[in-house]
Formats: C-alpha cells, structure tokens, sequence
C-alpha cells in the first residue's frame, strides 16, 4: 500500500484548521488518527475558550507546536514497531530493520537497552506523550528488545509480580467475550457515564 507519511508543520493557519487525516497521517494500520482527532479538537476548543473566541498568533503558534509534537511521538512509536519487529523475515522486514529511522525514541531505546526498565527513563519522552513510558516499555519489553539490564529479583519481588499477574489474568476470564461486549454497547439501554 503506497501513501504518503507525515504531518503538515502548522495545523492551524489563520482561521483553517487541519483535523484528522488533513493534518497528519502516520500509518494505515493503527488507530492513532482517532486519536489525534480527539486531541486537535480538545487543542483548538482549549484555545478557544481560553482567547474567548479571539486567539492570538501567540495561542495559535503554541497549539500548532503541541499538535506537531503529539504527531512526532506517534510516528517515532510507530517506527519501533518496523525497527524491532522480528515476528516476519521477509525483504521488506529486512529493510525496516536496517533503514527505520526511530527519530526521538532513540534516546528511550538506548537507555531501555542500557538500563533495561527503569522508571528514571520517563524524563527522556516528550511531555505530554500520547502512549506514556509505560507504552514504550511494553512495546519495548514486547518486541524483545535486547536489553543489558540483569534482575536481582528476590523473591518477594516475584511473588509481587504473580499477584499481579493472576489478578488480571482473572479479571480477563471474567470479561465478555468481545462479540457480547459489542452487543452490550449497541443496546440501547447502554448508557455512558460522563465526568
């Protein structure tokens, strides 16, 4: 599938503004579009409301930067999904395992693979990331990027983790099968809760 990957430098110009797809657009297969949907809209009405309706070029280059880099993290996500993948060998994975440029994250992967998962790593994101250093270190621990970092784990340490581990592990022999839980949400008398 050929497109087109990136993101426009302003998503905001005068009195257009640029949502969804017409702002940016990573890669076809995630769902990170719905997403900056969201983001752009809370953005421009944050804006708004805080200008009562009359943003300056000060407000409008702000909003601009924090869209830009909410665009930036999602693509340098992304980009260690082609990076480390190692599920397929094919020419293409080949390719993305040797050409993908991680951008940004670079910084995250080195300390991850020097240091393994250590919480002090989370001041290397951008502010306000759109996945978290907990979504970096799934991605990271799931692709099975290599990491030097050794456990000492006591016992302790490994009875805490299958505490852990059992209760969501009960929890999801517990949830609706995911057919059931789309009828739920169909039904009329669904109703969602609001804060």
């Amino acid at each position: 599938m050929r497109f087109k990957s990136g993101r426009h430098q302003r998503f905001w110009v005068k009195n257009v503004v640029a949502v969804g797809n017409a702002s940016g657009f990573v890669e076809p297969l995630e769902s990170t579009r719905l997403h900056m949907i969201g983001e752009t809209i809370k953005c421009v009405c944050d804006v708004l409301i805080d200008s009562d309706q009359q943003p300056s070029p000060g407000l409008i280059n702000l909003a601009n930067r924090a869209i830009a880099q909410k665009w930036d993290d999602i693509r340098d996500f992304l980009s260690i999904h082609f990076k480390f993948n190692r599920r397929v060998e094919s020419e293409f994975w080949r390719h993305c395992w040797h050409q993908t440029d991680i951008g940004d994250a670079e910084t995250v992967v080195d300390f991850f693979q020097n240091n393994g998962p250590s919480p002090i790593g989370q001041i290397l994101l951008r502010k306000n990331s759109v996945f978290g250093y907990n979504g970096y270190l799934n991605l990271l621990m799931g692709q099975q990027v290599a990491t030097k970092y050794q456990s000492d784990n006591d016992t302790l340490d490994l009875d805490n983790w299958r505490q852990v581990k059992n209760h969501f592990i009960k929890n999801c022999a517990n949830a609706l099968p995911i057919q059931e839980a789309i009828q739920v949400v169909k039904e009329i008398k669904c109703q969602w809760l609001t804060s």
